[in-house]
């Protein structure tokens, strides 16, 4: 088809450079000879602005639509009201179109915003997301000199701050904060101003951390329209302060762009009006507010009101028949004596800010009545996003210890830069969400491999840089490296896979038949002064044959058990070696067990489901759970609805089980029987799929490691899997961003209700209502769980339709050739295919937050924290051995700061708000409290490797910028930092280096 959309056989569009795209399977066609279709044609500028502006025709048209606005607020109390009209236009990243699109719809949407600005001085426009500006620098920096200077003249305005327009319910706490810093940066650089209003229009629900963190970077104001899109009940509160768990506000508007806003005036009414005096002020989803209207004051409207209008989602707005109408309508209402204004969103927020002292306070998160399939759907976007995260921070943090150990080393601050902003674009709320076109997650793809080779050189630089000191002698070639990125003492498990060995170790492998499993080795370290060593037992690829890998699943090699101290950075030598060591117990008849001394688990031979799990520590040795329905995968039929079906769960799908035969064709076997672990495996035959779960215990360890896995070929699913527990819990309480959250398993108003699926980030945590003990499932790229009495489950997969592209997308053009050539089509389903995910269960003792004692526990956060950032290995290609002066520094606490159990670090980098200054001048520390607990006297020893290196340490907000006042003490003498911390609280410390 031509642009125009006559088609034509002419000549065939030129191929891309760039491979078949991953999940599309389709061939890349290259963008370079395509352009962005304008939504005002030709002539409409003139047509619109020289014929039709000052017309009597068209303003007698325009004067109706006004009059429908008047009735629509109601025209007595419509002169009360203060109209602050800015344009906009909302721009997806991508969605039904793909990243290399969008660059062209900013390019086309900013243009003609410097077109209206030319015409009309009293325009004003709100432009976010400053990755679309760097991408107009890039692309046409003509224009962007041109933005500049319309910024310069007041008509386009900054907001957000933020890099993309995130989800803001799956990214980690961390990656938010570098969102604002720098986007932020961004708009400080380029225009000399920093926004105080961020802006997320349409992400699909809002974490209950985000107050903090935005309140802390930059931001006084929030605007969102999506919590208008409830489908279960109406939010009740249109202007309100939104609060964290410590306590952080921010002023928050929530109403529809556009002329929703207008339209839905009455169903919002209440919330236009300040409360009466006896309204309570902090409400939350325990609190019903069916009948919100009995607590407003109709004698006291809130007088400001947003209308923010464009068109939006692929951009283009204002068109020009959006300004002709916006002017047209001030210029009638002027006439009328209402007061109607171009302003800017920061006035529409200076003038709400009048009356904060009276507005009520949301105390919980800003839940979606809709589209909660988002937090399951597409499970490899999900699963990268959480495994960047965490292996961004682990090497961000060992490049900040190795530039400490070794002066010669240089920290790679841009390119941990260009990865984390690869990061920050996948989480642009239509990716995270895998609510886009197929196209779109073959971009993903392409990121997560480019972020990985990136990581991957950064990592053997460190390895080539950091200080040695072998166990066995100073010139072994089978040297690895091993760094513990949290800052707290573990003994945990290792994985060293055979890919990462050097030659010198695989040249030493006897030749292998029939896929035998490699031969155990041991590793052998320094603990203490002396040379000591644990064994290393061989382990099969984890998913076996010839399926593609994409969730990063483990192969071929060994696992081991060690214990490093906080941030240690370990190196060892790997030696094949044979070994002889009782196993731990493993028994697949007549009843399937496995026991590791600390926990045991009993399964049902017929079914596969766990039926026993028993800590001799908690609950007096008794069962934790009961039935005969633990830990097997349970189907739903899942259509979605019928708009939004990659979005939406289908109306009560707990409605209808799929009922699948767990009996049908169940094998159990042993898989694996060793010193270090011993496995189950669980395979069965369900949905015309064959499943296999996997269940391991290590040495010593509390916690249960599952995996599932199939080649699944069920459309419209939604699987869950999950533990009935004896708990008799009345709450679950989740990991957030910076935060937890704790909700009722037994919710009483219909709001709560509504939240049936709801959001987790490392663990989600059940526990008897005396905090005695409870069981956690934890994570590594799971979202969605639900919870009801006693009963926890996590959503494992869904396979929805994909959406369709837009009529505008090239990708269309990509298919047309692609039938052309009779190649096929894309995939119409998401979530065929292979799919695998891995979780883990944790029976523990105390509450997930709480011991029993009223005393902070942070067991359960670590084990998590653990579960999502694994001991980094890699092979030392090239040793540096340390000069004597700094032996000191390679002992194995050197790396650790010393702290309150309830206190961890979060962060440790170079500092980048100033980058003209020396790249190692300034270091960030981040800490935050994890347990919910007021801390008001905190000591910080720093660690060894930074003795008489601190010269200063001032408090900084999130983007790094020092704090008017300073609520800490900093003793040198000690190396100590005194300091408080409030419930969860995020503080940002910035140390000068000497």
């Amino acid at each position: 088809m031509s642009e125009n959309g006559k088609r034509t056989n002419k000549k065939a569009f030129k191929k891309s450079k760039a491979s078949v795209g991953h999940y599309s399977g389709s061939e890349r066609l290259d963008p370079t000879q395509f352009e962005e279709r304008d939504l005002d044609l030709p002539n409409s500028k003139s047509f619109w602005f020289d014929e039709r502006l000052h017309s009597q025709e068209y303003t007698n048209e325009i004067g109706q639509i006004l009059t429908q606005l008047e009735d629509q607020i109601a025209p007595a109390t419509f002169n009360n009201h203060h109209i602050f009209m800015c344009g906009q236009s909302h721009i997806d990243m991508c969605w039904l179109w793909r990243y290399e699109q969008t660059r062209k719809k900013s390019i086309k949407t900013l243009r003609k915003v410097v077109t209206h600005a030319k015409l009309f001085p009293d325009f004003k426009y709100a432009v976010s997301e400053p990755q679309l500006l760097q991408w107009i620098k890039e692309d046409d920096p003509e224009l962007f000199a041109e933005i500049q200077e319309c910024h310069r003249g007041g008509q386009v305005e900054l907001v957000g701050g933020s890099w993309v327009e995130p989800d803001c319910m799956m990214p980690c706490g961390e990656s938010i904060v570098r969102q604002r810093l720098y986007g932020m940066r961004f708009y400080r650089d380029e225009f000399g101003k920093l926004p105080e209003v961020e802006w997320f229009l349409d992400s699909f629900g809002y974490n209950r951390g985000l107050p903090q963190i935005l309140s802390k970077s930059g931001a006084k104001y929030f605007w969102t329209t999506k919590i208008t899109w409830n489908k279960d009940t109406t939010f009740p509160l249109v202007h309100f302060y939104w609060q964290s768990p410590d306590g952080s506000r921010i002023l928050t508007s929530n109403f529809g762009q556009n002329r929703e806003m207008f339209d839905q005036w009455s169903k919002f009414h209440p919330g236009r009006y300040l409360p009466l005096p006896s309204t309570p002020l902090m409400w939350d989803y325990s609190r019903d507010y069916s009948n919100f209207g009995q607590y407003a004051d109709f004698t006291k409207p809130i007088n400001p009101v947003g209308f923010f209008n464009g068109a939006g989602n692929g951009g283009h707005g204002p068109t020009h028949q959006e300004v002709a109408q916006m002017i047209t309508l001030r210029d009638l209402a002027e006439k009328k004596g209402y007061k109607w204004n171009w302003a800017g969103i920061s006035d529409y927020f200076n003038d709400l800010a009048t009356y904060s002292p009276d507005l009520l306070v949301w105390n919980d998160e800003l839940y979606l009545e809709t589209h909660r399939g988002t937090f399951t759907v597409h499970a490899a976007v999900k699963r990268h996003n959480r495994r960047l995260e965490a292996r961004i921070l682990s090497i961000e943090r060992l490049a900040t210890l190795t530039s400490f150990q070794n002066p010669a080393y240089i920290y790679p601050r841009p390119e941990l830069e260009r990865i984390w902003k690869l990061i920050l674009l996948n989480q642009f709320h239509d990716m995270l969400p895998g609510s886009s076109i197929p196209e779109v997650f073959d971009d993903a793809y392409d990121i997560w491999h480019e972020c990985d080779l990136v990581l991957d050189a950064l990592t053997t630089e460190i390895s080539a840089s950091v200080y040695t000191d072998l166990p066995l002698n100073r010139d072994s070639l089978n040297a690895l490296l091993l760094f513990n990125p949290l800052n707290y003492s573990r003994k945990t498990r290792v994985f060293i896979p055979l890919s990462l060995l050097p030659y010198s170790i695989a040249s030493q492998l006897p030749n292998r038949e029939n896929n035998a499993l490699l031969p155990y080795a041991r590793l052998y370290f320094k603990s203490q002064g002396q040379t000591t060593s644990t064994i290393c037992q061989p382990v099969a690829a984890e998913n076996e044959g010839d399926i593609p890998d994409e969730m990063q699943n483990y192969g071929e090699g060994w696992w081991t058990v060690i214990q490093l101290e906080g941030n240690e950075i370990l190196t060892a030598v790997f030696k094949i070696i044979p070994v002889d060591s009782p196993p731990l117990f493993v028994s697949d008849a007549p009843s399937p067990r496995l026991t590791n001394g600390r926990l045991s688990v009993e399964f049902d031979s017929k079914s596969g489901s766990l039926l026993k799990i028993i800590n001799q520590r908690i609950n007096h040795g008794h069962n934790l759970v009961y039935g005969s329905r633990n830990l097997i995968v349970e189907g739903f039929q899942d259509k979605g609805s019928a708009e939004y079906p990659a979005w939406d769960l289908q109306r009560e799908y707990w409605k209808h089980p799929l009922n699948y035969k767990q009996a049908q064709d169940c094998i159990i076997t042993v898989k694996d029987r060793g010193p270090i672990f011993s496995t189950l495996q669980i395979t069965k035959f369900i949905a015309d799929t064959s499943l296999t779960q996997t269940f391991r215990l290590f040495q010593d360890d509390p916690v249960l490691y599952c995996s599932w896995a199939a080649d699944w070929k069920q459309k419209d699913v939604l699987l869950k899997i999950g533990l009935y527990t004896n708990t008799n819990a009345t709450m679950v309480t989740s990991d957030q961003m910076y935060c937890a959250e704790s909700c009722s398993t037994l919710p009483e108003t219909p709001a709560d209700k509504a939240r049936f699926e709801k959001i987790m980030h490392q663990y989600v945590d059940i526990s008897t209502p005396d905090n005695e003990w409870g069981i956690a499932l934890i994570n590594e790229g799971k979202y969605a769980f639900d919870a009801s009495g006693g009963r926890l489950r996590i959503s494992l997969h869904r396979s929805p339709k994909y959406p369709r592209p837009a009529a505008e997308a090239w990708v269309n053009k990509e298919r047309g050739e692609r039938r052309r050539e009779k190649k096929g089509h894309p995939p119409k389903y998401s979530g065929l295919g292979f799919q695998s995910a891995r979780f883990g269960v944790l029976p523990h003792p105390s509450g997930a937050l709480s011991t029993p004692k009223g005393d902070p526990s942070s067991f359960v956060y670590k084990k998590a924290e653990e579960f999502n950032s694994p001991i980094l290995v890699c092979p030392i290609l090239q040793h540096n051995f340390p000069p004597e002066s700094t032996l000191s520094s390679n002992e194995p606490t050197a790396n650790a700061f010393i702290l309150p159990q309830n206190i961890k670090i979060s962060v440790l980098k170079f500092q980048e708000w100033e980058l003209d200054l020396n790249d190692n001048q300034e270091l960030i520390i981040r800490a935050a409290e994890i347990c919910g607990f007021p801390t008001d006297q905190v000591t910080i020893q720093f660690p060894s490797i930074m003795a008489n290196r601190v010269s200063r340490v001032e408090e900084v907000d999130l983007l790094e910028r020092t704090l008017p006042t300073q609520k800490l003490e900093w003793h040198e003498g000690t190396q100590t930092l005194n300091t408080s911390f409030g419930p969860f609280e995020i503080k940002s410390f910035k140390i000068q280096i000497k």
